[in-house]
């Protein structure tokens, strides 16, 4: 279900005040507005006391939820809702509303008959409930069908009697009978539940006032609901046991009660529809919408009128739309698009976060035929690309100016020592120049913007060498007039080589604008057509023509078999039979290894798989264990992020059981997802435990799994966005898991060495912990284990002197990453070179689930950095004196080598805390050490972009003191 809180409980959708005030709860609201699925909505009304909020219960597949009032006072006032995943329809959530009793005997009765046109106008279905038989007083107590020509219009002009109409608009109706004890036979011949209501709604033949008055309210049932259906229930219990109905088991109910309780319940899944306005299925957002609309005109003392609801739905539902598609872009490009990006790069990216965009709208749009608010999100998307190009060019642009700025150090300090301030200075002043742009160039040739920010560095010098030109006295007047000239000419034309430049760029972005938007269009146009179509069909699916909607979908060209088959079955067609071969399993796939790649917004701290589908097909990754059912070629990107404990804020026991996977796809498209689960079943276990939770824009949908293997949790997919797999129920079965080591050296003078000791779910894929832990030696070692979460455990160490902390841990549900913290930590002397160890579960004695008698400390690390000798690596091993006393920017690097978790939290708290930049670099210097040549290097580069002069000056210092005596 897609909606940010799941409700345990029931919630007041309208209050009713008891002085005829109604109003929308925002508690309620902010639910609804969170359903961006099509919802089917069943409505239970009648007298009070008849069993409505039982009947709801049952529905809702629980015993208890709505309240069961046992006294003449009414527990429901207002209208109450709860929404859950709908049974039968996949995709879809089923709103129930339990109403206050018609009649209550403290409620005022003007408010009676709008609490009966808002469940009628809300509803999928409608169900009437009352008790005993159909007869003239039951009858009577329906008067409010009689009101409804009274209070709601279908269109906004015209007087004439609109109520032929409300079979078009109004839901269908049910009508449940609580009680029934009837034998069901009229004049010796037995009949079904549903003859009988014909039979009680019956007309009379006559004129009389008499005769009027009890045809009315059966001809207004009979002439304004399209369908109509009859449910007779016994009494579930002995009147003894009525009052704790809800703590009954069903050995105690009537055989006969729960058959047609079974009977009910089924008829509602199977035939209630997704709710729809003129046509038009709506989510769960639209629903609040309405809601508010509807009461809104109430509250203003007005009929409700059908055709402005629609179109005040229409322009709350699209302004929505637009905001909602402009914030996906927005995050989107934010989370992919780091500057500077390479133009092309950023096109692409461009187009994703745009075509996600334009999804989320056409999917949240409402009657938006002449695409109005579709061209109003263009216009904004196209103002956002444009704000991001303008960041990425003065991205390149400060990339540039540091390159100049290291570029020419050797200019500026010949400069600022007065070396050219001579006969003769300015030949070789220009000589140096001349050859450091050329240098310049060279190292900036592929980058966007270096032609401009030399241009603007030029321009900056030209009085310098004004300077250095009038103070060379080896040349005469003439000749610095014309080198000022010479000079200023080089100045315009490199302003002119910025300007050509800036206008190729701008003509790139436009062309590759107009080629994504011109492929956008097309796939949109056809988008929106098959939305339209699907909603002239059901239109006129809702008007009684059937076989004409049906025909409408046939004849859209722009369908597939298989989408016309779904917009088939979703107008009500006929299923298909299921083929016998049934779904093929993560068994069958293809294996393959991805490409482990920085991520476009180079959050380097992460890794992001790369995978090139060749072909339609199953294809399941070697290191995550993912499977992507693929449509055609495709490329496919994932990444592991961190699950936001406030995205499961309100969802109970819920709890995640898998990494939360980032996946997107280009120029293709993934049709089923197969999530790897740790999760061991027995034989003949329950697995509907499982489920997966899909975020976007801010929304949570729980989607039901199509099948569970003892593997994976397999889901079909509309949209790519953020995928994590879920627990449902309180009680969790074991699960394989893993134990994961890593040795961490500290400096020599510390004498000892600690190994982290990690338990995870088997489902963690290793390079995602060997990345958050590159600082460390990974132990290889044999993992596999048994496990439950919230259980305690405790390490066990051989030999016993070594420290191990804590003594136990409760192992839980927050080792999903993207940050593995250790379990335990085992502190070892620097020259141990083997130990034992051993997992024990401390709610069974202190049971071993996972013990190796030998591992050992000095085996070659798998997996984990190089530590070959680099350029970097070189200079700070060199010039350590020298960094220690010279660098100024320790915590500004020491940031980012944290954020790319190449050095320890621990470490860089130390750091902080150290109080000159001397003492910070010293600490700084273990994680150098510690990490090897690739954290010097990464060390090495940040240095080069924070302090460039000092990296100049300390190499040029170092080559001279290393070249040849």
């Amino acid at each position: 279900m897609a909606f940010g809180v799941a409700m345990f409980a029931p919630v007041c959708l309208i209050e009713n005040d008891g002085f005829g005030k109604l109003s929308v709860k925002k508690q309620a609201k902010d639910i609804l507005d969170r359903i961006i699925e099509p919802v089917v909505v069943v409505s239970v009304v009648g007298p009070h006391r008849t069993g409505k909020s039982y009947l709801v219960n049952l529905l809702a597949g629980l015993q208890t939820g709505f309240s069961l009032g046992y006294t003449i006072e009414s527990e429901t006032k207002g209208i109450w809702m709860w929404c859950i995943p709908h049974p039968t329809k996949k995709g879809h959530t089923l709103v129930l509303l339990d109403t206050e009793g018609l009649g209550d005997v403290q409620e005022k009765e003007k408010n009676d008959k709008w609490i009966f046109c808002l469940a009628v106008l809300l509803s999928s279905v409608l169900v009437y409930n009352s008790l005993g038989v159909i007869d003239d007083e039951a009858v009577e107590k329906l008067h409010y069908v009689t009101e409804l020509p009274e209070n709601i219009r279908v269109k906004a002009e015209g007087d004439e009697d609109e109520s032929a109409e409300f079979m078009h608009v109004f839901p269908s109706f049910v009508w449940a009978v609580q009680d029934f004890d009837l034998e069901f036979e009229i004049e010796d011949e037995w009949m079904t539940s549903d003859e009988y209501l014909e039979s009680a709604l019956k007309l009379k033949k006559g004129h009389s006032l008499g005769t009027q008055r009890y045809n009315l309210p059966r001809r207004c049932l009979c002439e304004f609901f399209a369908q109509k259906k009859c449910f007779l229930f016994p009494r579930p219990a002995y009147r003894k046991y009525m009052r704790r109905l809800e703590d009954l088991s069903d050995e105690t109910l009537d055989s006969r009660f729960l058959h047609q309780a079974h009977t009910f319940c089924s008829y509602i899944y199977d035939n209630a529809q997704p709710k729809t306005v003129r046509g038009h299925t709506i989510t769960g957002t639209a629903l609040g919408n309405l809601a508010e609309i509807y009461v809104e005109a109430i509250s203003s003392g007005n009929v409700i009128c059908l055709e402005n609801a629609v179109v005040s739905l229409a322009k709350i539902q699209n302004v929505r739309a637009v905001d909602q598609a402009r914030q996906i872009y927005k995050e989107e490009m934010l989370r992919m698009a780091q500057p500077p990006l390479d133009p092309d790069q950023l096109s692409r990216i461009h187009t994703l976060a745009e075509e996600k965009a334009i999804k989320v709208f056409i999917n949240m749009s409402f009657s938006d035929k002449d695409q109005i608010y579709q061209k109003e999100l263009m216009e904004k998307i196209h103002h956002e690309y444009q704000h991001m190009c303008l960041q990425n060019h003065q991205a390149f642009l400060m990339q540039c100016r540091k390159v100049l700025e290291y570029s020419f150090y050797p200019l500026e300090l010949k400069i600022s020592d007065g070396s050219y301030l001579r006969p003769g200075g300015y030949r070789q002043y220009r000589a140096l120049l001349n050859q450091l742009i050329s240098d310049y160039r060279a190292r900036t040739e592929s980058q966007i913007k270096h032609e401009e920010a030399l241009w603007m560095f030029l321009q900056g010098k030209e009085d310098v060498g004004n300077q250095i030109l009038q103070a060379d006295e080896s040349l005469s007047a003439a000749e610095q007039e014309k080198e000022v000239q010479i000079l200023k000419n080089e100045i315009l034309q490199q302003h002119q080589r910025g300007l050509e430049e800036q206008k190729h760029l701008e003509e790139q972005i436009i062309q590759q604008m107009k080629r994504n938007q011109e492929k956008i269009r097309r796939d949109d146009d056809q988008a929106l057509k098959a939305k339209h179509k699907h909603e002239e069909a059901s239109w006129m699916i809702w008007k009684g023509n059937k076989d004409v909607g049906n025909k409408i979908v046939q004849a859209d060209e722009s369908l597939s078999a298989v989408e016309q088959e779904k917009e088939g079955k979703s107008l009500g067609s006929p299923p298909r039979a299921e083929s016998s071969t049934g779904q093929p399993t993560s068994e069958s796939a293809e294996e393959f290894t991805p490409e482990l790649i920085q991520t476009v917004d180079e959050d380097k701290h992460k890794n992001t798989y790369r995978f090139v589908s060749p072909h339609a097909g199953q294809f399941q990754c070697s290191l995550t264990s993912l499977v992507f059912v693929m449509d055609g070629e495709g490329e496919v990107l994932y990444r592991v992020v961190s699950w936001d404990p406030r995205l499961l804020d309100g969802l109970g026991q819920i709890q995640p059981v898998g990494p939360l996977y980032d996946i997107d796809c280009f120029n293709g498209s993934i049709s089923r997802l197969h999530l790897p689960h740790c999760e061991i079943f027995s034989e003949g276990d329950n697995m509907d435990g499982l489920a997966v939770a899909h975020f976007t824009a801010g929304n949570i949908e729980i989607i039901q799994p199509i099948k569970v293997t003892e593997t994976h949790v397999m889901i079909d997919i509309r949209d790519l966005s953020l995928f994590g797999l879920l627990w449902m129920k309180i009680f969790s079965p074991p699960i394989s898991g893993q134990v994961l080591l890593f040795l961490r050296t500290l400096p020599v003078e510390e004498r000892e060495k600690i190994l982290n000791v990690h338990l995870l779910p088997g489902n963690i894929p290793v390079p995602e912990v060997q990345l958050c832990h590159r600082d460390k030696k990974y132990i290889e070692t044999t993992s596999k284990c048994q496990l439950f979460f919230e259980r305690e455990y405790s390490l066990c160490c051989q030999p016993e002197n070594f420290q191990v902390q804590p003594t136990s841990e409760i192992f839980d549900h927050s080792n999903f990453g993207p940050n593995y913290h250790p379990t335990f930590e085992v502190f070892l002397g620097v020259h141990v070179r083997e130990v034992g160890l051993a997992i024990l579960d401390k709610a069974e004695n202190g049971r071993e689930v996972w013990s190796r008698q030998r591992i050992l400390l000095t085996a070659p690390s798998q997996g984990v950095e190089d530590h070959r000798l680099t350029p970097g690596s070189e200079f700070v091993d060199a010039l350590r004196g020298d960094l220690i006393q010279k660098v100024s920017s320790v915590m500004a690097i020491a940031d980012s080598l944290m954020s790319e978790r190449m050095i320890t939290d621990e470490l860089y708290n130390e750091v902080h805390n150290a109080d000159t930049n001397q003492r910070k670099m010293r600490l700084l210097f273990r994680a150098l050490d510690s990490g090897g040549a690739s954290v010097k290097a990464e060390f090495y580069r940040l240095l080069m972009e924070n302090e460039p002069r000092l990296v100049h000056e300390l190499e040029s210092r170092h080559s001279e003191s290393s070249g040849p005596q």
